[in-house]
């Protein structure tokens, strides 16, 4: 997967019209690692070639992690953002208290929510 910087990635996602596919995380949190794990998956590496895939590592970049946390400041968190650059509030996870937290273990639920997020 071709990750990128979250300023890179939207201009990336502007010039494309891809949208963007945000993973707030930090290379300390044992549920980051889990995650990473997945997009390694066949199916997983497939789908993210119709999105902008953006990293964003919460202790180099405090600000956006500040910025986007609207239900706190969990992670792994997952947001879907279009290609313009505006958050999808209504693209949520299936986690009953954390809307933007997906399953680290869960190929099938990242899936549906790349899915998704292809789709707006």
């Amino acid at each position: 997967i071709k990750w990128m910087s979250f300023a890179r990635g939207l201009k990336e996602a502007k010039r494309t019209g891809k949208p963007m596919f945000v993973v707030f995380e930090a290379k300390w949190c044992k549920m980051c690692k889990q995650y990473r794990r997945q997009f390694y998956k066949k199916s997983v590496v497939a789908m993210s070639r119709k999105l902008t895939m953006v990293m964003v590592n919460i202790e180099k970049h405090r600000g956006l992690q500040k910025k986007y946390s609207p239900d706190g400041g969990y992670i792994p968190r997952t947001m879907a953002f279009s290609s313009s650059g505006y958050l999808n509030e209504g693209l949520t996870a299936s986690h009953p208290d954390f809307k933007y937290f997906i399953e680290p273990k869960s190929a099938a639920e990242l899936l549906n929510f790349m899915q998704r997020t292809a789709a707006q």
